[in-house]
């Protein structure tokens, strides 16, 4: 399980960081939007987050829907975000009707599939391993940032966010790529219930044990 949530963690980022970075770069280099503009520009879908995040632990908590679906409908969604890009954007200006679907639909993936990642990450640690297995998390996501960055830079080459609409449209693709090798991975971070199961059993049937024991 832990492994699988870190798996899930540097693939899940390498996409994210890709297309966060990506469009900052389109919205300056093709649509020409100043530095504030674009801040306003992709402020909606950092906003989205909280109220997605919210969902997924109701979803969890109250449902019973396991965390490696909610993390997984997550991903699928900021996949499907990047897709969108590719299909959508175009050197003409369409912000409401173009770019911000686009922005909002990776902004509820992120508020899905982030929070329960990391929450889920480390539930089948032991106490003592606990602080070590989420600073071993935080480095995956360090590194899954710099290496979806690395990918993104390298598609677009030199030229960077002057690079054309067909390199931008790559570099979404791949990582809507990324984010279904991350979705399988997903699947592997729902706690194993037969294990806890057998775990509290055996504890049970040792404590009704114990008042033998001590009458012998």
């Amino acid at each position: 399980m832990f492994s699988s949530a870190n798996t899930t963690v540097l693939l899940s980022f390498a996409a994210f960081s890709m297309v966060l970075l990506s469009v900052i770069l389109w919205l300056q280099g093709h649509w020409h939007y100043s530095a504030i503009t674009t801040g306003l520009a992709t402020a909606p879908g950092p906003a989205v987050v909280p109220i997605f995040a919210g969902i997924a632990e109701n979803l969890h908590q109250k449902t019973k829907i396991p965390a490696g679906a909610v993390a997984a409908a997550g991903i699928f969604l900021m996949g499907l975000g990047a897709i969108l890009f590719a299909v959508s954007l175009g050197n003409t200006r369409h912000y409401v009707d173009g770019f911000l679907p686009c922005w909002l639909t990776v902004g509820a993936g992120a508020g899905l599939a982030i929070p329960t990642l990391f929450s889920s990450a480390t539930v089948n640690l032991a106490p003592e391993q606990t602080a070590t297995g989420s600073a071993i998390v935080s480095m995956f996501q360090q590194i899954g940032a710099v290496i979806g960055i690395s990918i993104l830079v390298a598609i677009l080459g030199i030229t960077s966010g002057a690079a054309n609409l067909h390199t931008y449209q790559a570099a979404w693709l791949t990582a809507g790529g990324l984010a279904a090798i991350a979705i399988i991975a997903a699947f592997g971070i729902t706690p194993r219930r037969k294990l806890e199961t057998a775990v509290a059993f055996d504890g049970d049937a040792a404590h009704q044990l114990e008042p033998q024991a001590i009458s012998r």
